[in-house]
Formats: C-alpha cells, sequence, structure tokens
C-alpha cells in the first residue's frame, strides 16, 4: 500500500499487467498494489515478505513509471492466504473416495464471480447426481491423476 497518491487522481479499476503480473487499483486516496510469486511453496503464513516487495516494486515501476514518486506505507502492508489449485483452475464435483464430499475449491481469488453458477452446478451434483447445465468433467479433482493438466496462465 502506499502512502496518499494524488498523481492518480480519481478512481482507477484494477488495472493489472498481464505480463509480470503486478496489479494496482485505488485504494482511497492509495494504491493497493501487489504480485503472486508462483515459486513461493505452499503454506497457511500471512507475513509480510519484505523480500519479495523488491520483485513487486521492479515489476511495477517498470509498467507504471510514475509510481516511482509513491511512498510505502509499511503499517498498510498485508499478505493473505490464496487459494488456488495446480493448475489455477477451480475444483468441482464429488470427491471419488469421499462420497458425501462435493468440492468447490481452488478459484484463484475468482469465486465471488463465478459463484452463482458454482451454486447451480454443485446443487445440481447434489440433487441431480451429475452436474448437467455445464461439464464439469474437466474441472473434477480426478484431473490431478492424469498426467496432462491444461494450465490456466492468465489468472492474477
Amino acid at each position: 500500500m502506499t502512502t496518499p497518491f494524488p498523481q492518480l487522481p480519481g478512481s482507477i479499476p484494477l488495472t493489472i499487467d498481464v505480463a509480470s503480473g503486478f496489479y494496482m487499483r485505488k485504494e482511497g486516496e492509495s494504491i493497493l498494489m501487489g504480485r503472486s510469486n508462483r515459486d513461493e511453496p505452499s503454506s497457511y503464513s500471512t507475513a509480510v515478505d519484505w523480500e519479495w516487495l523488491d520483485a513487486v516494486i521492479e515489476a511495477g515501476l517498470d509498467r507504471f513509471p510514475l509510481l516511482e514518486d509513491a511512498g510505502l506505507a509499511e503499517h498498510q502492508c498485508w499478505a493473505g492466504l490464496y487459494e488456488i489449485s495446480p493448475d489455477a483452475n477451480p475444483i468441482l464435483g464429488r470427491h471419488p473416495a469421499l462420497p458425501n464430499y462435493v468440492d468447490a475449491s481452488g478459484f484463484s481469488g475468482h469465486g465471488i464471480m463465478h459463484a452463482p453458477a458454482t451454486g447451480l452446478l454443485i446443487a445440481e451434483e447434489i440433487l441431480d447426481g451429475r452436474a448437467h447445465s455445464i461439464d464439469i468433467d474437466a474441472l473434477r479433482i480426478t484431473r490431478f491423476g492424469s498426467g496432462t493438466l491444461r494450465v490456466e496462465h492468465n489468472v492474477i
């Protein structure tokens, strides 16, 4: 999070540099910015990785040079957990080894956008025995044992 940054007046939408994964948006008078570290091992850590901040800032300045004048509001910086599957796609449907378990996870931060369709599909899976509005077979957990994953690369 930056200190107040009037050089970007008004509101701006979430802006993403898909080449680097750097993202930013206005948060009040400040800029919220970040970049996921795909090499970070899986964990439940919510500590800010101050060493990774250099990579975030470098990517941000490379794409948005005006951020060079922004100050860092260290006391407002935070890190959170990011639910993501190995192929960056959601996991939907019944678990083959757990008949009473139905999965709807791994949305990589996009769950709220997909919630209405996911709710319908999971309701069909539970009530009808199988989702039928959309074929979810490619999103079932069994895909991880298939040896061929179709990785989604543009998930931020």
